[in-house]
């Protein structure tokens, strides 16, 4: 679906999922895939935020184990640099993964660097050092407006909290049901930001994916595709 039309792939993790069986090589990772820290939000949850006194207290006093997942749990991350061939390697399985295929952004203008610049020997010398193209899409993914518009759609209810001012994005984190159940303009607003939701689903015990474009005719090429290729699956 990307191919033709210059779409990217925006790879998500939930911190939850994390921890503790991927939290180290999460860690490790960071400088490469560059995580950017928000909120993601199942149907009319409350926004995350410090943990109230009263269950600190039952802690400190040994009446209710400490269980440091529930404390994450609606805190995401967004991997700035595409490296979609090796974070789905490592975190694709977690339970907690969430690809949206993001549409290119009109108004977004584009970073390149000049010809006669890449000659430069200063130019030149840089890019050993640096990924310079990687920096430059990097750049360009925080000035597209799937960001705004996902904060602006699914964190209705958040604006008047301190917390919701520095968010980046509100990822919609939905279960099969959810689709059923949201309005037609929540539905909408979703295929708005992207073209394609795939997500881990613990509640569905499964992969969600859900498009407004009809699945059809690709989903059978993909699976020949895929039994070509070698590839064992079930």
């Amino acid at each position: 679906m990307s191919a033709s039309g210059g779409s990217t792939v925006e790879l998500f993790v939930e911190a939850d999922a994390l921890y503790p069986k991927y939290n180290d090589i999460f860690i490790q990772k960071a400088l490469d895939f560059n995580p950017v820290m928000g909120f993601s939000r199942t149907p009319n949850a409350p926004l995350p935020s410090i943990p109230r006194t009263e269950e600190t207290e039952a802690i400190r006093r040994q009446e209710k184990a400490f269980k440091l997942e529930e404390f994450l749990k609606g805190v995401c991350y967004w991997f700035l640099r595409k490296q979609l061939q090796p974070q789905m390697e490592i975190f694709w399985g977690c339970g907690g993964m969430t690809a949206l295929l993001v549409k290119p952004d009109g108004k977004a203008p584009a970073l390149t660097i000049p010809a006669g610049v890449q000659k430069h020997p200063a130019y030149q010398s840089a890019a050993k050092e640096h990924d310079i193209p990687g920096m430059l899409q990097m750049a360009g993914s925080v000035q597209n407006s799937f960001l705004k518009k996902s904060k602006e759609y699914f964190g209705v209810g958040w604006e008047h909290r301190m917390e919701y001012r520095g968010l980046m994005y509100v990822l919609p984190k939905w279960s099969s049901r959810d689709f059923f159940q949201q309005t037609t303009e929540d539905v909408a607003h979703l295929f708005e930001i992207c073209d394609l939701y795939v997500a881990e689903s613990p509640t569905d015990r499964g992969v969600i994916l859900a498009s407004m474009q009809p699945l059809d005719k690709l989903i059978p090429k993909i699976v020949d595709d895929l039994r070509t290729a070698g590839c064992v699956f079930s």
